[in-house]
């Protein structure tokens, strides 16, 4: 997810390791609690979309491209919701 969000906006990240851990982290905990039919609070999509419209619009695209993964659709077999996606936008 890093590495298509790095190669979308053509920078890359300094600190990527740490970046791609938090990342990994959320997937985890988005992954049970949709297992688990767990409904916990997120970011404000509307703020997210305020203040990081960019942002969210790119991490949109990345999770469209990842979509079409196969590992990744084994795992999410619905669509991210666009709260879920609002809270991994605040991430970059």
């Amino acid at each position: 997810m890093v590495l298509l969000f790095e190669k979308l906006i053509g920078l890359e990240f300094r600190e990527k390791a740490a970046l791609t851990k938090h990342i990994q982290t959320y997937i985890k905990v988005l992954f049970y609690r949709r297992k688990f039919q767990m409904a916990l609070p997120a970011y404000s999509l509307q703020s997210v979309n305020q203040q990081f419209q960019k942002v969210f619009q790119l991490t949109e695209k990345v999770i469209q491209l990842l979509e079409q993964d196969k590992l990744f659709k084994t795992y999410f077999k619905s669509k991210f919701k666009n709260e879920e996606l609002a809270h991994l936008a605040v991430f970059f």
